[in-house]
């Protein structure tokens, strides 16, 4: 749009030429004509060119001319600020990715404890509180695991939307 205005702003310097034309016929009662068919035409021309208008045109040009380097700036910055968010959705999957495989060894080797503390019950050398205790570092470790799931899940759906998708519903095929 903007690059639309500054070419008619540039336009708005040069001389503006027009043509009209008509034909048509008069018919009176009151005139008395010797011919009763009598066709009337008329040609015209005009012809407009800014003499005088103190630099408001090329004003107007300039005007529109930074306008428009407004808008290619404009699109330009919205143009980066997609990248770099498309950028960090793809930086904080791979970062979660990260946070999950050490959030895996760590549920892992808490239920290797788990065990371990389980057997040493079984047998006499503990009571039934460090089993607990265990159980509930497990479930901890079980809710890290899934809230960074979660996460992965919920920046998987932010690279989707940067990258131009939509979870509108799908239209239906016209038969």
């Amino acid at each position: 749009m903007a690059f639309a205005r500054t070419e008619e702003a540039t336009a708005a310097r040069f001389p503006q030429v027009s043509l009209t034309a008509a034909i048509g016929t008069i018919s009176s009662e009151v005139f008395l004509l010797k011919n009763i068919d009598n066709p009337l035409w008329s040609v015209g021309a005009k012809f407009a060119a800014p003499i005088w208008d103190g630099g408001q045109l090329k004003a107007a040009v300039a005007v529109r001319a930074t306008e428009q380097q407004a808008a290619s700036a404009d699109f330009a910055r919205v143009g980066a600020r997609s990248f770099a968010d498309v950028e960090n959705a793809i930086d904080a999957e791979a970062a979660l990715r990260e946070r999950a495989e050490l959030a895996a060894a760590a549920l892992d080797a808490q239920r290797r404890a788990l065990s371990v503390t389980e057997v040493e019950y079984r047998v006499g050398r503990t009571d039934a509180r460090p089993v607990v205790q265990q159980q509930l570092r497990v479930r901890a470790a079980e809710m890290n695991a899934l809230h960074i799931h979660a996460e992965t899940l919920s920046q998987r759906v932010l690279l989707h939307l940067a990258l131009g998708g939509d979870f509108g519903t799908a239209k239906a095929p016209a038969s």
